[in-house]
């Protein structure tokens, strides 16, 4: 973040020591500017071209009461600022007056209230460059900004990519024109890290797919992943919920021979008992597919 520091001869001591202050913030810029009586002689053009770079401006009033005795280049530096909706306050040492349209720039007396106000400030400015940014590279990718184009990357597994969508407001739990949440896409097509970082960017982790019914946990105990299976059921996901045919995750992981993920939804208390539209359960599907370790687990 840049911030220009504006003050007269009197109050350049002032503007020193409080520039010393705010160095250490960092990830500030700070820019010194001492403005003489002669500043209505220099070119417009340079110091709008100067101004135009600050995310900040502070204004050091020095010993004066008020704004006034500083001379116009005040009125003018403050109406310039407003008018690009930028962000600007005063830092005093004695008490100040400001009247009519100014009366709302913060004014500060202490060093410590100044700091405080430019690193609340500084984390907004992040914000919001952050999300300018995501907004811009996606804009340069020639992408567009639906939830349709954002699914598309995430069934290619672009990361990066998918982080800018959700970066600028997309929901994590948007769904491509099939109905299929994220979270499955992601599962569905391999990518467990972006799965992982979907759960982490807020999805959530019982969302249905409108075409099979799967949960993210079904989907996952359909390809065996027992990592993600874990990660699910730590973020609380629902062990017994039935797919549109029926079945559990359980039941999935059994049928696809799955039996470490199989055993991982025993241990975490799946119910082995629940009967799909076939009328089978996890437990007939284990002793009908012989796995022994299934049904052991079952029995404990």
């Amino acid at each position: 973040m840049k911030i220009g520091v504006f003050f007269s001869r009197t109050g350049r001591e002032t503007a020193k020591k409080l520039m010393s202050v705010i160095q250490p913030i960092g990830g500030v810029e700070l820019h010194g500017y001492q403005i003489g009586k002669n500043w209505e002689e220099v070119d417009g053009q340079e110091m709008t071209y100067h101004l135009r770079q600050f995310d900040f401006t502070l204004i050091v009033t020095g010993d004066s009461h008020r704004v006034s005795d500083l001379g116009s280049w005040v009125f003018m530096l403050i109406g310039y600022v407003m008018g690009r909706d930028g962000v600007v306050c005063m830092y005093a040492t004695q008490p100040l007056s400001i009247q009519g349209m100014y009366k709302h720039i913060p004014v500060f007396y202490g060093e410590d209230e100044l700091v405080s106000f430019i690193k609340e400030e500084k984390q907004i400015w992040a914000q919001d460059k952050t999300l300018l940014t995501a907004k811009q590279r996606l804009a340069d990718l020639g992408l567009g900004l639906n939830e349709e184009a954002l699914a598309q990357k995430v069934v290619k597994g672009e990361r990066d990519i998918v982080q800018d969508y959700l970066t600028i407001g997309f929901s994590p739990d948007a769904r491509d024109p099939a109905g299929s949440p994220l979270l499955v896409l992601a599962i569905r097509n391999g990518h467990d890290a972006l799965a992982k970082s979907l759960l982490e960017w807020g999805a959530g982790v019982n969302v249905m797919s409108e075409d099979r019914g799967n949960t993210p946990l079904m989907e996952a105990a359909v390809r065996g992943s027992v990592t993600l299976m874990e990660q699910f059921i730590s973020a609380g996901a629902e062990l017994d919920v039935q797919s549109k045919n029926g079945q559990t995750a359980l039941m999935l992981s059994v049928g696809e021979g799955h039996i470490p993920a199989a055993i991982c939804l025993i241990k975490a208390g799946a119910d082995p008992d629940i009967s799909d539209q076939l009328g089978m359960t996890a437990k007939k599907y284990a002793a009908l597919f012989n796995h022994q370790a299934v049904l052991e687990a079952i029995q404990g």
